[in-house]
């Protein structure tokens, strides 16, 4: 944890270092490091706070797929106190965002994703961002 802090402080400097400590930089396949955790099998509630707490636009940045982080996150089954941790983040840092539900839940259906991710995903929708709508019917084409 002291690690990832002291990393994501560290400011660039062309006479000290070419790597640049970003959080919010784009790999080849457009994930951020928060898609990336959000990937890994290691979670960790106080890693996904360091990242967002010092790079909130990455939560809103997509990757190549058009995916965001909370995706990934429902996706490979994060435990509930991540989902809410960035489902509040969602809500407090970016109330207005529109999420592609329809997208979302088509990439796990397409993808096979777990049953449990898709119900996961579909009582997000309904229960925290009821305002935003699914489009069922391509849903069900796809």
């Amino acid at each position: 944890m002291d690690q990832l802090n002291n990393a994501t402080d560290i400011r660039y400097s062309k006479r000290r270092s070419k790597l640049n400590p970003s959080g919010s930089r784009q790999d080849c396949l457009g994930m951020t490091p928060l898609h990336i955790l959000a990937c890994s099998s290691i979670q960790n509630v106080e890693l996904y706070r360091v990242l967002v707490e010092k790079y909130p636009e990455t939560l809103i940045t997509e990757d190549r797929w058009g995916a965001l982080p909370l995706l990934y996150a429902l996706w490979g089954q994060a435990p509930d106190e991540i989902v809410q941790y960035l489902v509040d983040s969602y809500k407090s840092m970016y109330h207005d965002h529109v999420f592609n539900w329809t997208s979302m839940v088509t990439t796990l259906g397409i993808a096979g994703a777990p049953v449990e991710a898709i119900r996961k995903l579909l009582d997000l929708q309904k229960y925290s961002f009821s305002s935003q709508h699914l489009e069922w019917e391509i849903i069900i084409d796809d």
